[in-house]
């Protein structure tokens, strides 16, 4: 009995073993591919418009709608996607937004007609919106430790970066080669290998908290986001002054508005409203606004004078919309 004690003692207590660091960099890749993929459509797409106008006989508001659109519904689900992925855990919503934005893909790559492919961007940007704050919130996630974490950051947002960057080239080198569908069906199997990657490498994670999901706040927020995009990009066509943009730019002051007392008093808010009195939050938010209004902005008029106006292709347009990147990335401070 003696030795058995001793024995006993004597045996290092057994503890689980750390994550493999093959299946960190699995769920890193996944989450690059996912970010990557979001970000390349927000560029890629804009070098295809004149191809696009010439098979879908697309007038300027559809081609302006096969960009905006995508934007229009990401932005609008993002605060709503995030409260969901609370619920239901990241790694599923995750998955989820894959699979949504390649299916959608393909059904951009295959479009018969302009209202097809509108459509099939709207539901992109829906897929987009669902793995977005799920890529935030699995990357802390999967590393728990400060350094690694802040590593695994980077090098996310160094693919996203890349991906701005490379849409005009990728697009330009596909359309010349392939056509512009490619430039959708490129996502068919990237999304596939990100899901694949996720299945492996990506630990299936608890809901952060049972939360209910602030429906009136999430309806207010697709209702101010929405109506203020849609006048600011039919505003010049119609008119600024024309009733319906008038009527959108007060219901987006409306829904705004409700927003704004809505959170203040739900016991469960989308978006705590006590974040905004921490200047640097408040700081980095104005800013990301700013550069982000303008930068993409200047994406959506830009490449079709350089294409069609002055008659320079898909592919050379890169050479012309690359400097851009750089005074954004001095901002930023790259």
């Amino acid at each position: 009995m003696a030795d058995l004690l001793t024995h006993s003692q004597a045996t290092p207590p057994i503890r689980p073993a750390p994550p493999a660091r093959s299946g960190h960099t699995l769920a890193l890749a996944a989450i690059c591919i996912s970010y990557a993929m979001i970000f390349l459509d927000i560029t890629v797409v804009n070098v295809a418009l004149e191809a696009i106008h010439r098979d879908l006989h697309a007038g300027i508001a559809g081609l302006q709608w096969s960009v905006d659109g995508y934007a229009l519904v990401f932005a609008s689900f993002l605060l709503t996607a995030g409260a969901i992925g609370d619920r239901f855990g990241s790694k599923g919503v995750m998955v989820t937004g894959l699979a949504v934005f390649a299916v959608a893909s393909a059904l951009c790559g295959l479009a018969p007609t302009l209202g097809v492919l509108l459509a099939a961007r709207a539901l992109q940007g829906i897929g987009a919106a669902l793995q977005l704050p799920a890529t935030l919130a699995l990357l802390s996630k999967t590393f728990p430790d400060s350094k690694e974490r802040i590593r695994a950051i980077v090098i996310t947002m160094l693919a996203a970066n890349m991906a701005l960057a490379g849409g005009p080239m990728v697009g330009g080198l596909l359309i010349s080669t392939v056509g512009w569908r490619a430039v959708f069906l490129l996502n068919v199997p990237a999304g596939a290998l990100a899901i694949w990657f996720s299945s492996i490498g990506l630990a299936r994670d608890a809901p952060a908290e049972k939360r209910g999901l602030d429906i009136p706040g999430q309806l207010l927020a697709v209702v101010a986001l929405g109506s203020l995009t849609f006048a600011l990009i039919e505003g010049r066509a119609w008119g600024f002054g024309s009733p319906v943009i008038l009527t959108l730019f007060a219901a987006a002051t409306g829904a705004g508005v409700a927003f704004f007392f809505v959170e203040k008093y739900q016991p469960q808010p989308m978006v705590p409203l006590p974040l905004f009195g921490n200047g640097t939050f408040s700081a980095a938010t104005a800013n990301g606004l700013l550069l982000n209004f303008v930068y993409y902005g200047l994406r959506a008029v830009d490449p079709m004078p350089h294409q069609k106006e002055e008659t320079h292709g898909a592919q050379q347009f890169h050479g012309r919309v690359k400097p851009q990147q750089r005074p954004h990335d001095r901002i930023v401070g790259r």
